[in-house]
């Protein structure tokens, strides 16, 4: 009959033997049964860690190796070794993971001590040895402050132990939480809060345990921050910040301890935060999300160990008309054009302001500077007229009648038109006759004074017209869009 629900406790041993082998089966002892136990290659240790811990022991040891781990109970031997004696290393336990090792905890010591040698010994003929030192350090010693440390009730906020010797310990652990506690220093550790134990007082106690040493750390459970749902889906619009109303927000935890996640992958960044409010800014583009419509994301307060869902988030992409037709929005592009316009428009206007300021400045220059002509022109006048009113017995101009009977021949006999020669001719003017030309220039008074009167009105209508020029070009200075007529006979 062929075999059926057959067993062997311990399938696998070192080469040495030593195993104890338990076979359980139906019809065991047939001539055809075939019953078969592994044997492991010879055995060797590595290394183990950590290589120190404190004198009250109960530091977890893991020790590594090749073909040192067998499934089963009571099959290792362990211990620490001086030369002297010895200190047992139990509660051991194995893993076939990919890295295998064995795990044992450490046993008290009465003083610190140098132990210089491991030994490992399976299933009682197989002896291990690894001379490496594993050192026993004084216990850990502790600082209670008399400041209870607050947590929620769900647990997860951190609470800081002081005091020293935290780095001869091997591990911190505290009940009911899975991570231990991290040492940043000798002096101090900083642990997770277990959750509130239900049916008790808010005031608790929770084991710490460091190794082999235990203390009672007192706690103060508050009640949890809660937050509002949203009151249907928020509409976003890219640019203005969400508000999430809320309870108890900062009565344990810190701003640096609340996150906010939008979708998979988008953060709302915290621009204020109060006990009853949180104030987010939102990424400008839609995270990603798993739902169907890819402009819609969920919203999730993160904060200690609570996860709060509070509602969606729509992205505003699309505008839906009364027809039901979808468009993409155009308000951006429009305001953009607009904004490009008025810029354009009132550059425009500031180019044609110039110029025309420009022009007008131009033409008051001009006329300015035909003023100032002007007025000099009238100016150099009234100096002339009052020149021959003052002196008009000085000099009399000839009539151009006495020098036209000069005669030619003579003109050229002269021996030149130098200074003397002109000076010759004037010695001989006193000794001509009465009938001589030059002799008519000894005219009477009564005909100068007539002729000084005739040159006093011709000054006269001069500067009545220079005065008429003048008050025309001041006309136009005052009114210059006036045009200028080129057939004014005054210009």
């Amino acid at each position: 009959m062929a075999n059926l629900d057959t067993g062997v406790s311990n399938p696998s041993g070192p080469v040495n033997g030593g195993t104890l082998l338990t076979i359980s089966g139906n019809y065991l002892g047939n001539i055809n049964d075939s019953i078969s136990v592994d044997i492991g290659g010879e055995p060797k240790i590595f290394n183990f860690s950590p290589k120190k811990g404190i004198l009250s022991g109960n530091t977890t040891v893991a020790i590594k190796g090749q073909d040192i781990v067998f499934e089963g109970k009571n099959r290792y031997t362990i211990s620490f070794c001086d030369g002297v004696f010895c200190i047992e290393c139990s509660d051991t336990q194995t893993t076939i993971l990919q890295n295998p090792y064995i795990k044992c905890k450490t046993g008290i010591s009465t003083e610190p001590r140098n132990m210089t040698q491991l030994n490992v010994i399976i299933d009682d003929f197989t002896v291990l040895t690894l001379n490496e030192t594993f050192q026993y350090l004084p216990d850990p010693s502790f600082n209670i402050s008399t400041e209870i440390p607050k947590a929620f009730q769900s647990g997860g906020v951190l609470f800081t132990i002081r005091g020293e010797g935290f780095n001869n310990v091997g591990a911190i652990t505290v009940e009911r939480v899975d991570n231990p506690c991290e040492v940043p220093e000798d002096t101090s550790t900083e642990c997770e809060t277990p959750p509130r134990l239900q049916n008790q007082p808010n005031n608790q106690t929770v084991d710490v345990h460091f190794d082999g040493v235990t203390i009672q750390f007192p706690i103060e459970y508050v009640e949890d921050p809660t937050f509002e749902m949203f009151q249907g889906i928020v509409l976003y619009d890219k640019e203005s910040s969400i508000e999430i109303e809320g309870r108890s927000i900062l009565n344990v935890a810190r701003l640096e301890d609340y996150h906010i996640n939008i979708g998979l992958d988008g953060i709302c960044l915290i621009t204020d935060i109060s006990m009853n409010n949180i104030t987010c800014l939102p990424p400008k583009s839609v995270p990603r999300t798993n739902n169907t419509n890819d402009n819609t994301v969920y919203v999730i307060v993160n904060v200690i160990r609570i996860k709060s869902y509070i509602g969606d988030l729509q992205y505003r992409t699309k505008i839906i008309t009364e027809n039901g037709n979808t468009f993409v929005i155009i308000v951006g592009i429009l305001v953009a054009v607009l904004v490009v316009s008025i810029i354009i428009g009132m550059s425009a206007v500031l180019v044609l302001r110039r110029k025309k300021t420009e022009a007008a400045n131009e033409f008051k220059m001009k006329i300015k500077a035909k003023d100032e002509i002007i007025q000099k022109a009238s100016i150099e006048g009234e100096r002339i007229a009052n020149l021959r009113r003052e002196d008009g017995n000085a000099y009399t101009e000839p009539d151009e009648s006495v020098y036209d009977e000069i005669n030619a021949d003579e003109e050229k006999d002269t021996r030149g038109n130098s200074y003397l020669d002109a000076n010759e001719g004037y010695d001989e003017l006193g000794q001509r006759l009465p009938t001589n030309p030059y002799n008519q220039l000894q005219q009477t008074r009564d005909e100068i004074q007539k002729r000084d009167i005739k040159n006093n009105d011709m000054n006269a209508d001069d500067q009545l017209q220079n005065n008429k020029r003048r008050n025309d070009y001041l006309s136009l200075f005052s009114g210059y869009e006036k045009p200028i007529s080129r057939n004014d006979p005054h210009n």
